[in-house]
């Protein structure tokens, strides 16, 4: 999507070039316009050579350089840590469930009559 500061006349399927910004300067990408909507444009990039392909990739991901470091800063992988945390909280969540399971079970076999009748009340004859 391209915001346009100015008003501009143009229609679907026009023929647009998109300058950037790369390192060295700016790159020309040749683009169709698939959408306008008042302010805005949607454009598709036209098949590239293999240098505007290029440009087109620094564009979007910057510098390669600027990801070199970005590991540096995060905790290292623990893959078994992680493998046990799953183990555990898989074990808790089929306790849990189980319990439960065994309480309806209960509940089932229990005759209706007990099932209604208050603990704290005598039912009466």
């Amino acid at each position: 999507m391209i915001r346009m500061e100015r008003d501009f006349i143009a229609n679907l399927g026009d023929a647009i070039k998109l300058t950037l910004p790369v390192l060295d300067g700016n790159a020309t990408l040749p683009a169709t316009l698939v959408g306008i909507s008042d302010n805005t444009l949607r454009a598709q990039f036209d098949p590239l050579t293999l240098q505007e392909e290029e440009a087109l990739t620094m564009v979007l991901y910057s510098r390669a350089d600027t990801w070199l470091g970005w590991g540096e800063t995060r905790e290292p992988d623990k893959p078994l840590t992680s493998l046990g945390r799953i183990i555990k909280l898989a074990f808790f969540g089929l306790t849990r469930a189980d319990v439960r399971m065994r309480i309806l079970e209960g509940r089932r076999r229990m005759p209706a009559a007990s099932r209604s009748a208050s603990p704290c009340r005598p039912a009466r004859p």
